[in-house]
């Protein structure tokens, strides 16, 4: 199956076709509010000798080399080959009956916060016992990440998405909180 449309534009409009170098032509990986090396709508950057995700201004150079001569054609190729995994893996875990637009929501969550922490989240936990409401509000619970210090704080943009996610999967409304 392919993912809706809605999720889909869920997803770029958080993640944002940003441009690291905005002196260059095309588009160059960015670092994300974590450290996180990012490329396209959000694709982490992966280091093709350690297979772990592109961490670190000290890798600037590196983050570029894998992807020279990037464009908006390629970011969007590359956002619908990450959301299909995601979609098989979360797809996988929820049960059959739930909605299109509520596997969306999941997705765009799994491909924000990642799969690991997708599968031992609360969210996932009240959507396994039927409890899309619960659910919903579980997902708010995910507006933080740890930046580079090591402390978790409170990221406003993440605060939005999540409220979009809740929405989506609560009543099949997209709506953007942000704008």
């Amino acid at each position: 199956m392919a993912l809706t449309q809605k999720a889909i534009d869920l997803i770029k409009h958080y993640e944002s076709l940003h441009d690291g170098d905005l002196k260059k032509l095309g588009i160059q990986p960015k670092l994300d509010p974590v450290g996180i090396w990012t490329i396209g709508w959000g694709h982490a950057v992966t280091d093709p000798v350690t297979k772990k995700q592109l961490k670190g201004a000290e890798n600037k150079l590196k983050a570029e080399s894998l992807y020279p001569n990037f464009d908006e054609r390629q970011a969007n190729d590359l956002l619908l080959r990450d959301t299909a995994a995601f979609e098989s893996a979360v797809r996988a875990l929820v049960p059959k009956t739930l909605k299109e637009d509520q596997i969306g929501a999941l997705v765009a969550m799994a491909f924000n916060i990642g799969m690991g922490n997708f599968k031992t989240s609360s969210t996932l936990t009240a959507i396994l016992k039927g409890d899309i409401k619960t659910a919903g509000d579980k997902m708010l619970l995910w507006n933080k990440a740890t930046d580079i210090n090591g402390v978790k704080v409170e990221l406003k943009g993440l605060t939005y998405r999540r409220m979009s996610e809740r929405d989506l999967l609560v009543s099949g409304v997209l709506k953007f909180y942000n704008v």
